[in-house]
């Protein structure tokens, strides 16, 4: 086993990180699932008539799936990463504002929920290790 290197998650920190953004997937999963239950449609999936590429409708999936798999590889920075995904999840929800504002409130709720754990998994960031004085 290796030591672990500065700017990696603590291994409680990296469940944490996981489990906030496989609830994050679950979440978009739920508006998925009402969003075609109610017969609205969100502009990522377009209505069931004519609905977007399977490509556009997995998009906000995409991204935590990347932070899960990379959280998995314990890769370093996972909180900064964490932070841009669930910006860019913010703005995927910005784009039903006009459309269904339910939905989109959800669809953000989502997204701080996984803002909010990408912040707080800079608790968990290991720091250097500082050279004792002699």
């Amino acid at each position: 086993m290796r030591d672990p290197r500065p700017g990696e998650l603590a291994p409680a920190w990296r469940v944490v990180f996981v489990v906030g953004w496989v609830g994050t997937m679950l979440g978009f999963a739920s508006v998925w699932k009402s969003s075609r239950t109610m017969g609205l449609s969100t502009w990522w999936l377009g209505p069931s008539a004519e609905p977007r590429s399977i490509a556009v409708q997995l998009v906000p999936f995409v991204i935590p799936v990347l932070l899960v798999v990379a959280a998995s590889r314990n890769a370093r920075f996972l909180p900064y990463w964490g932070v841009l995904g669930s910006l860019a999840l913010g703005a995927i929800a910005a784009g039903d504002l006009g459309r269904f504002q339910r939905l989109a409130l959800v669809e953000l709720a989502v997204a701080g929920a996984a803002l909010a754990v990408s912040l707080a998994s800079f608790a968990g960031v290991l720091r250097g290790r500082s050279e004792p004085e002699n």
